[in-house]
C-alpha cells in the first residue's frame, strides 16, 4: 500500500461522522491522490512522516502551472486538512506536519460576473407556459436568484404538506427550510413572486406520477439532481440567448442584487445563510464597480455646478 494513503480510508469515515458531503470527501480524497501520484512520479513513495515542505511546495507549483492558482489553493487547504488529521488523531507528530512551513498560494483577485438584467428578465421568460417543466424551472430559477441557495441546498428541498417535520416549503412563513454544508440548518427567504411561482409548481406536480415522493423537484425519472438543475440552466440559457449560465452564478448574482437594494452583509449573512462575515464581502464584491458607478450617477459632484 501506498504509505501516504495508508489513513485515508479512516480519515473518511471520520470526516462522514462529522456529517461532511460526499462531494467534499470526494475532493479532499482526490487532492492526496493527486499529491501521492506527484510523489510516484518523482520516485518518491513516502510515509506521511517522510513528506517535507518542499514536495508540497513543489507539488503546488506544479498544480498552478497546470491549472490555475484557484485549484493549487485548493489543493493547500486539502493537504492541510489531511495532515492536520493525521496530527489529531496521533499517526503524525507535529513537527513532522509539512504543511506548517508551507503558505498557502495566493489567487489573484478577479471580477466576478454576474446576470445582468436584461438577461435575467431573458431567462424567466423562456420559461413562460404552463406545462410542469415550465413552472418548475421558472420556480427554480426565481428561487435561486432571490437568495442565491447552493444548488446543494436547493435540490435537496423535500416536500411533504402533511408533516411539518419533513416539509421544508413553508409558503404562508415566505420561507424555505434548507440544509447546508456540513448539515447545518437555516430558513431562507422568498419574496412573492418566488412563492407563487413555487405555488403554481406545486399544482403541476400534484399531477405528476411521481407526486407521491418526498423531494420537491421532479423529473420524468425521479427526483431533480444537481446536474440536472445544471442541465436545465444550460439548455433555458440558450433558449434565451444566453451563454455559460450555472446556479453558482445565481449565488453571486443574488449577492449583487440584495448589496445594491441596500442590505447590510449581516443581513445578506442571514438571508444566504453565510457563518462568515468573509463569505458575506466576498459575495458581495460582485459587480461592485456597477454599483458604484449606478451610486456616482445618482449623486454625481459636477452635476451640482454645470
Amino acid at each position: 500500500m501506498n504509505l501516504l494513503l495508508s489513513h485515508m480510508d479512516s480519515w473518511a469515515l471520520d470526516l462522514q461522522a462529522r456529517n461532511r458531503a460526499e462531494t467534499t470527501i470526494s475532493r479532499y480524497r482526490d487532492t492526496i491522490l493527486l499529491f501521492s501520484d506527484w510523489q510516484a512520479e518523482h520516485e518518491r513513495r513516502l510515509a506521511a512522516s517522510a513528506v517535507r515542505p518542499s514536495h508540497v511546495r513543489d507539488f503546488l507549483r506544479h498544480r498552478q502551472a497546470t491549472t490555475s492558482p484557484g485549484t493549487a489553493a485548493i489543493d493547500f487547504r486539502n493537504l492541510r486538512a489531511y495532515f492536520n488529521w493525521l496530527v489529531k488523531e496521533e499517526e503524525l507528530d507535529h513537527g513532522e506536519n509539512p504543511m506548517i512551513k508551507v503558505g498557502a498560494p495566493k489567487v489573484p483577485e478577479k471580477d466576478i460576473p454576474v446576470l445582468e438584467a436584461d438577461d435575467i428578465k431573458a431567462l424567466v421568460k423562456a420559461t413562460a407556459g404552463r406545462s410542469f417543466e415550465n413552472r418548475r424551472d421558472r420556480a427554480i430559477i426565481l428561487t435561486l436568484l432571490d437568495n442565491g441557495v447552493r444548488a446543494g441546498g436547493l435540490v435537496g428541498l423535500r416536500y411533504a404538506p402533511h408533516d411539518d417535520e419533513a416539509n421544508d416549503v413553508l409558503l404562508d412563513r415566505g420561507q424555505l427550510r434548507v440544509i447546508l454544508k456540513g448539515g447545518r440548518q437555516t430558513f431562507i427567504p422568498i419574496g412573492p413572486a418566488t412563492a407563487a411561482a413555487i405555488d403554481r409548481y406545486l399544482r403541476e406536480r400534484a399531477k405528476h406520477k411521481l407526486s407521491h415522493r418526498k423531494e420537491l423537484w421532479l423529473s420524468p425519472k425521479g427526483r431533480l439532481t444537481d446536474s440536472g438543475v445544471r442541465q436545465m440552466l444550460t439548455r433555458r440559457a440558450k433558449a434565451a440567448g444566453i451563454a455559460h449560465v450555472h446556479p453558482h452564478l445565481f449565488r453571486h448574482t443574488a449577492a449583487h442584487l440584495l448589496k445594491e437594494a441596500g442590505l447590510t452583509e449581516e443581513e445578506l449573512m442571514a438571508v444566504c445563510g453565510w457563518e462568515s462575515a468573509a463569505m458575506a464581502k466576498r459575495y458581495g464584491r460582485s459587480a461592485a464597480a456597477a454599483r458604484a458607478r449606478a451610486a456616482h450617477r445618482r449623486v454625481s459632484p459636477s452635476d451640482r455646478f454645470a
